[in-house]
């Protein structure tokens, strides 16, 4: 079972990923009322991955001409593209089926949870939570592109009793590709923020050279995608994870029992605006792991 690079790549940049159904409706809705305001609109958006990855992929796109190459906000991107535009993005979206791969929802909400608890320790740190948000969701994008484009593959690639994705044996079944290698060449491929593709792959760039809000950013949510590799495996040493916790608490200025608040708080904002997600997630017994660490 392999497949060649150039065609996972053809694959990988022609991906639609799916919007769940309640956000696309609420979506129109919001878009076809003249009262409506561009923070509720963006509430919406940001609690879905695909209308998220839409809206970013349109404004950065050769049509728009965006000249600034650092916008993260997505009440920004509301207002810049207007509820005409975004009603068109909006319907051209595929919606989320009860028949999609298992393998493409857990990436999924693995995603919007990063993103989640991204934003709320942002928030209680004084840090950029717009750009927490969006870094947080698409940290994982070519997990994401991988499982939708080749999911045969990225079952094959997993560890034993667990869902992280061996690099090395994805590699050789797809060319050379390993899913973070895929995520920055999709990012570099749709023209997104530079600060999008550090939090892909942070180890491949120099921290010490950006805005040390922009680094702590990239640090937050290197951190978390750790925790939650961690939380994915069910081998996960309590102590490995404790080390993480230790990290974060320190990078953040936070106390243990302030973490755990936000920990808790993020999953239940997950259950409230991702629901089928944190289904998901609690069915394999990530979240009962990840709230016991």
């Amino acid at each position: 079972m392999k497949i060649r690079s150039d065609t996972l790549f053809a694959k990988a940049r022609n991906i639609s990923v799916p919007v769940q159904s309640y956000n696309y409706r609420a979506a129109l809705v919001i878009c076809q009322d003249p009262k409506a305001t561009s923070g509720r609109l963006a509430e919406v958006i940001a609690a879905d991955y695909g209308l998220t990855l839409r809206i970013f992929t349109t404004v950065y796109s050769a049509f728009f001409s965006l000249e600034r190459k650092d916008i993260l906000s997505i009440r920004y991107m509301v207002v810049l593209l207007g509820m005409l535009n975004l009603s068109n993005i909006i319907i051209k979206a595929p919606i989320l089926t009860k028949e999609e791969e298992n393998i493409v929802i857990l990436y999924l909400g693995t995603g919007l949870l990063v993103s989640f608890l991204a934003r709320r320790l942002a928030g209680v740190s004084g840090l950029d939570t717009d750009k927490a948000e969006v870094c947080g969701m698409l940290q994982n994008i070519g997990e994401v592109a991988a499982a939708i484009s080749v999911p045969k593959i990225v079952k094959a690639s997993l560890l034993p009793d667990s869902f992280v994705i061996m690099r090395k044996r994805f590699s050789r079944m797809c060319g050379g590709y390993n899913p973070r290698r895929l995520g920055v060449q999709l990012v570099r491929h749709w023209n997104l923020p530079e600060l999008v593709k550090m939090a892909i792959t942070p180890d491949d760039f120099d921290l010490n050279s950006i805005a040390e809000g922009d680094r702590n950013i990239i640090k937050l949510v290197s951190l978390l995608n750790h925790f939650i590799k961690e939380a994915l495996s069910r081998r996960a040493l309590k102590s490995h994870v404790k080390s993480v916790c230790l990290d974060l608490c320190d990078l953040l200025k936070l106390k243990m029992t302030e973490l755990d608040h936000e920990f808790f708080a993020a999953v239940s904002d997950l259950e409230t605006k991702c629901p089928i997600f944190h289904k998901n997630l609690k069915k394999i017994g990530m979240l009962d792991r990840l709230l016991a660490f």
